[in-house]
């Protein structure tokens, strides 16, 4: 996609301010996130998923700090923007590694895997080859991959119980509110900055259940 057809929003100033400051704080505890996992997890498997995980907060939250960060009369403004929406999808999967490898497991938990895998590859291939063209249907992947988890909240329930299953679904609850709010932020000042915040909390939850219930 060339970056001449890419637009960038028209956010304020205090708008990009909250949104990079924020993101910028959300890339910090991702990191103290993934050693907190990593010290926890026994055995390579789920140090290597929640690595994985980890990873995917951090580069989220890191590349979507210094793309609100720029000028946008910045080129790398542009490119950064259709890395962040990517990184979107990334943050999902990597979720899902440790959900559906560790959590729901066996047959189930790799189908599901390769289902989320091949929604994501799609939902990126989308937004690289037209970030505004096709945003409708980005929804629907990220709607999609976001609530494939109901499949296996069977074998879930055994592995982490009610209450690691709650935080995994108020993960889900927290991302889908962001997106519904996203789409709201390009008419509404400031409802952009609230999506980053879901975007947080969403994280939050999908983090603490998987600290706390599933390593």
């Amino acid at each position: 996609m060339a970056s001449k057809s890419i637009r960038i929003p028209n956010y304020t100033l205090g708008e990009e301010l909250f949104n990079s400051i924020s993101h910028g704080i959300g890339a910090q505890l991702s990191v103290a996130g993934l050693v907190l996992m990593v010290l926890k997890a026994h055995g390579f498997l789920p140090e290597f998923v929640v690595s994985l995980f980890g990873a995917t907060m951090i580069i989220l939250y890191t590349v979507s700090c210094v793309y609100h960060a720029l000028s946008p009369k910045m080129k790398a403004k542009k490119v950064l923007r259709v890395m962040d929406h990517c990184n979107v999808y990334l943050l999902v999967y990597g979720t899902y590694i440790p959900a559906s490898i560790l959590g729901v497991g066996g047959k189930i938990g790799i189908y599901l895997f390769l289902f989320v895998t091949i929604v994501t590859i799609i939902g990126i291939t989308l937004t690289i080859i037209d970030i505004d063209k096709y945003q409708l249907l980005e929804v629907i992947c990220h709607l999609i991959n976001g609530w494939s988890i109901l499949i296996g909240v069977p074998k879930l329930l055994e592995s982490v119980g009610k209450t690691g299953v709650l935080y995994f679904v108020l993960g889900g609850v927290m991302y889908t509110i962001g997106s519904i709010l996203y789409g709201v932020g390009k008419r509404k000042k400031y409802m952009h900055c609230i999506f980053h915040v879901f975007c947080l909390l969403g994280t939050f939850f999908h983090f603490w259940g998987i600290y706390m219930y599933l390593i």
